[in-house]
């Protein structure tokens, strides 16, 4: 197996591992060349922190970008802003746009969210997630697919590529344009490509200020996406 390899990224420590397994900070970029890119976030923590979080109680706390509070479950009643008051409704959470039943709402997640879409797209937009109290998410349930679902991929693409800053977003879990960007890598859509080689151009200087994202790993997903696509080697962070 070949050494890991490392570079800097204005100030952040990035590490290629040999494993396809691209590293840096709290983030981690799964890439998976059989299935494409998918990116999941983990925060360290000890057991003395779980033990903690265990006796703040039962208030859910995975983020509040989750089914429990979509405009699309069912039992929200396509509230814009339904929050935690409707977790004691014995009505089963449903999502409607996805025809899913969802065991666990307030730790399951997708990019339909109105923090990701405040448009009210209703076409699914990338996989189902399932997570954690401490910022763990994971796949659960991949995106579905046919031809008006790529198209309207490729158009959310295109509107993030022709931005040079990222837009403000809920800060938890996964960005707007990475979903997109694994998504597309996934089908290994080749529409995608020029795109992604705009995003891959963007600056990667770090915001000047802390509480606003950069778009260091908008262009780190928009390389590894590309080497999915086209099959051409890439080199994240350059």
């Amino acid at each position: 197996m070949l050494a890991p390899a490392s570079l800097a990224l204005e100030g952040i420590r990035l590490t290629i591992w040999a494993n396809d397994h691209v590293k840096f900070q709290v983030t981690e970029y799964l890439f998976r060349p059989s299935s494409g890119v998918s990116i999941c976030t983990f925060e360290k923590t000890t057991e003395s922190d779980k033990a903690g979080t265990e006796r703040l109680g039962t208030m859910p706390n995975g983020g509040s970008d989750c089914c429990g509070t979509c405009w699309f479950n069912r039992k929200n009643k396509g509230e814009e802003k339904a929050s935690y008051h409707r977790s004691h409704d014995p009505r089963p959470d449903y999502c409607v746009i996805r025809d899913l039943a969802i065991e666990d709402p307030f730790y399951t997640y997708c990019a339909n969210h109105p923090h990701r879409n405040p448009r009210k797209l209703s076409l699914p937009i990338g996989p189902v997630f399932v997570g954690d109290s401490f910022g763990r998410r994971e796949r659960w349930k991949p995106s579905p697919d046919n031809e008006e679902i790529r198209l309207q991929l490729l158009e959310l693409l295109k509107r993030r590529a022709e931005r040079e800053e990222p837009p403000l977003e809920y800060h938890a879990g996964f960005y707007l344009d990475e979903v997109l960007i694994t998504q597309l890598a996934e089908f290994k859509e080749e529409r995608a490509v020029e795109d992604l080689k705009r995003l891959a151009a963007l600056d990667t200087r770090p915001s000047p200020h802390p509480i606003f994202r950069d778009n260091r790993r908008t262009v780190i997903a928009a390389e590894l996406a590309l080497e999915t696509i086209t099959g051409e080697k890439r080199h994240p962070g350059h």
